[in-house]
C-alpha cells in the first residue's frame, strides 16, 4: 500500500528506533534473561530495575531532543518521524526488556503471547487506516508507534503477574551487575544491528529511499528463514545460561536440523519466491526477488551457526570474542557495500552482507571447535536418526 518509497521510510523509521534502543538501552535487553535464567530469586528486581532504567532513557531522549542534537537525522527523514522515533524508544524498551525476563523464566508461552498481540494490534491498525482509509505513510508511522506504547504497557503487566513480590524494589547493585554484562551485549548487539542492517542507510545514500524499500522486501523475505533457528536460540540462551548437562549434544543435533530445514527451505524460496512477490506485493517489487538470491548463501550461513552462538552466548556471558567477530564481520560489510553499491546496485549490498555472515558465523565454528566439545561433522551432517527425532525438536519448542 505504501510503496517502494513509504516502505523505505517505514524501514528508516524502525531500523532507526532499534538502533537508537541499542545504543541506550544498556544492554539490559539481552542481560536481563541471563541473570533472570541464572539466579532465579533476582525477578522482582530486575523488573522494577527495568522500568527505572527505560524511564530515565526516556528522560536523556526528551533532553537529547530539546538541545537538537539529532540534526543528522533530518537528511533521512522529517521532523516528525524523528519525534515519532524519540517517542517510541522508552516504550521499546520497556516491551524489550520485559520479554528478556520472560526468556530469562522460560516462560514462552507468554513472551510469545507478546509477539502475537504486537502482530495483531498492528495488521489491525495498518487495515483500518492503510487498506480501508488508503491513508499515507504518517499514519502508518502513527500506527506503528501506537503499537509499540499499548504492547509495552501490556508486557509490564504480564511480567507483574509474574512478581512474588508487587512492592518496588530497586537494586542498584544489581543494575550496576546487568549493565556490566549487559555492556558486552550492547557492543555486540549493536555491531549485529549495524551488520544487518548498515546496508539501508548506505543504498538510501547511494541509491535513494525508493531501493531501501526493494532491498528491504528482500531481506524480510530471506529472515523468514531466521525464524525457527532464532526461537530454537531463545530457548538455548536460559538453559546455556543454567549451565545445564550434557547440552552441547543437543546443541549438535538441533543444529544439524536447523541445516537440513534451512537448505530444504532455501531451495523451495528459490523456485516460488519471484511468483508470490509478484502476487502478494505486485510487478514493481520482482526486482527484489534477484536481490534476495545472493543474500540466501549469507542467511544459510548464519542459521547453521546462530544456534552455537546463543549457546556460547548462554554458557559465558556474552564473551569479549564476539565484539571482535561482530566488529570484523561490520567492517567487512560497510567496506565492501562502499565498493560494490555504486557498481553493482542493490545487488552489491546482498553480495556484501552475504560475505560478512559467512565471515562471523565461520568464527562461531572455530570458537567451538577449540572447546573440542562437538566435532565439526556432528555439527553439520544430518544423520539418519535425526529425522526421527525431529519429535523431540517439537517436544523442545513446546511452549510450557
Amino acid at each position: 500500500m505504501l510503496g517502494s518509497e513509504g516502505q523505505g521510510i517505514m524501514v528508516i523509521v524502525t531500523t532507526s528506533t532499534a538502533l537508537i534502543s541499542i545504543f541506550l538501552g544498556g544492554g539490559l535487553q539481552w542481560s536481563n534473561n541471563y541473570f533472570v535464567g541464572k539466579y532465579k530469586d533476582k525477578i522482582n528486581s530486575t523488573f522494577y530495575n527495568s522500568i527505572f532504567f527505560a524511564i530515565f532513557v526516556g528522560f536523556l531522549i526528551f533532553v537529547i531532543y530539546l538541545l537538537n542534537i539529532y540534526i543528522f537525522f533530518e537528511k533521512y527523514l522529517n521532523r516528525l518521524f524523528i519525534l515519532m522515533i524519540f517517542i517510541s524508544v522508552p516504550f521499546f524498551l520497556i516491551q524489550q526488556y520485559n520479554q528478556s525476563i520472560l526468556q530469562g523464566i522460560q516462560n514462552f508461552n507468554k513472551y510469545n503471547l507478546i509477539n502475537i498481540i504486537k502482530v495483531a494490534i498492528l495488521s489491525f491498525l495498518y487495515l483500518i487506516l492503510l487498506v480501508i482509509f488508503k491513508l499515507n505513510i504518517k499514519f502508518a508511522v502513527y500506527s506503528w508507534l501506537t503499537t509499540i506504547i499499548l504492547v509495552s504497557v501490556i508486557s509490564i503487566f504480564l511480567v507483574y503477574k509474574e512478581l512474588d513480590n508487587k512492592k518496588i524494589n530497586l537494586n542498584i547493585n544489581q543494575l550496576i551487575d546487568s549493565l556490566k554484562v549487559g555492556f558486552r551485549a550492547l557492543i555486540i548487539m549493536s555491531l549485529g544491528i549495524l551488520l544487518f542492517r548498515s546496508d539501508y542507510y548506505l543504498i538510501n545514500y547511494f541509491l535513494g529511499v525508493n531501493h531501501v524499500g526493494y532491498y528491504s522486501i528482500a531481506v524480510l523475505i530471506a529472515e523468514l528463514l531466521f525464524l525457527t533457528p532464532q526461537i530454537i536460540g531463545q530457548l538455548v540462551f536460559p538453559k546455556a545460561a543454567a549451565q545445564e548437562n550434557n547440552l552441547h549434544l543437543l546443541i549438535a543435533k538441533l543444529n544439524r536440523i536447523i541445516i537440513f530445514y534451512s537448505v530444504a527451505s532455501a531451495i523451495l524460496l528459490m523456485v516460488l519466491g519471484k511468483p508470490l512477490i509478484r502476487v502478494l506485493l505486485g510487478v514493481d517489487f520482482i526486482r527484489s526477488y534477484y536481490i534476495l538470491f545472493f543474500l540466501l548463501p549469507g542467511i544459510l550461513f548464519v542459521n547453521a551457526g546462530s544456534t552455537i552462538g546463543y549457546y556460547i552466548g548462554g554458557k559465558e556471558g556474552y564473551p569479549s570474542i564476539f565484539i571482535i567477530i561482530m566488529l570484523l564481520a561490520f567492517l567487512i560489510n560497510l567496506l565492501l557495500n562502499f565498493f560494490l553499491i555504486p557498481v553493482l546496485g542493490t545487488i552489491g549490498a546482498a553480495i556484501s552482507t552475504s560475505i560478512a555472515y559467512i565471515f562471523y558465523i565461520s568464527s562461531y565454528f572455530i570458537i567451538l571447535g577449540k572447546k573440542n566439545l562437538i566435532p565439526l561433522k556432528d555439527l553439520i551432517f544430518i544423520k539418519f536418526e535425526d529425522f526421527k527425532d525431529i519429535i523431540m525438536i517439537k517436544n523442545f519448542l513446546i511452549i510450557r
